[in-house]
């Protein structure tokens, strides 16, 4: 299954927000072949903010579902669905002044009560996620230590738990935020993160080699990439019309697939 993901960031309550659009292959068979495009997004209940989910189905929208109702801020979310159909979905928690990664997957239909991504950090934010062809989910988000710059961790759902979060990027002392993951061009996973090197921000990458992950490069034409990127936004933002309960186009998360 191919993946693109397209980003845009903006701010709400000084927090990085990160609006993805991600254009998908073929749903798998447990999917539904009768499924086009799938929506989470975050909303305020003038209190604070919960997830929704909504699926398109031959050019309409059903939803929304609730998926969150606690007393955190629920923000950026990402989906992601396996080659059982199952769907893992990610965010960030933000309670009492901590930040903290909670997830949610479909069982039999239905969405599971949220959980906690164990992590040692009090700041974690901005997850990433996919699910790979054995349908384990991988998760990537900028975590912090509370003494240093924030830095890329990732962790892997195996046999019913979650691995201990490990560094992406290089030890340093500047920041790396915004990570996305997803399969390459050759099929091998990588994740993307914007780190500040050399006096400025440049996009980085590293790929896994199956037991860790490869040295981070830095992708050429930074900004002619930015430039694909947001005249590819425009051109998916004019194919998927977002169903009239979705408030804005801030903290959501698209996946449409491609026949």
């Amino acid at each position: 299954m191919q993946r693109e993901i397209i980003l845009s960031v903006c701010r709400i309550h000084g927090l990085v927000v990160v609006l993805c659009l991600a254009l998908f292959g073929l749903p798998s068979a447990g999917q539904g072949a009768d499924v086009e495009a799938e929506v989470v997004w975050a909303a305020s209940d003038g209190l604070r903010y919960e997830l929704f989910d909504a699926v398109r189905k031959a050019g309409k929208w059903s939803g929304p579902v609730k998926i969150t109702d606690d007393n955190a801020d629920n923000l950026h979310p990402c989906i992601d669905a396996g080659p059982d159909g199952r769907k893992w979905l990610v965010w960030t928690a933000v309670e009492q002044g901590g930040y903290e990664i909670r997830y949610a997957y479909t069982r039999d239909g239905e969405w599971t009560e949220p959980k906690t991504l164990p992590s040692p950090l009090p700041s974690n934010i901005a997850p990433g996620l996919i699910v790979d062809e054995h349908g384990v989910p991988w998760v990537v988000w900028a975590g912090n230590d509370g003494r240093h710059n924030d830095d890329i961790y990732f962790s892997r759902f195996v046999h019913g738990k979650w691995r201990q979060p490990a560094l992406v990027n290089r030890p340093n002392d500047v920041p790396d935020i915004l990570p996305m993951i997803e399969k390459n061009e050759t099929g091998n996973v990588q994740v993307t993160w914007q780190g500040y090197r050399d006096g400025q921000y440049v996009q980085l990458v590293s790929t896994w080699n199956g037991r860790t992950w490869g040295p981070e490069k830095v992708l050429a034409d930074h900004q002619g990439v930015e430039k694909r990127v947001t005249a590819k936004m425009k051109t998916a933002e004019r194919k998927i019309e977002l169903p009239e309960f979705v408030p804005d186009n801030r903290q959501v998360f698209v996946r449409t697939y491609n026949r």
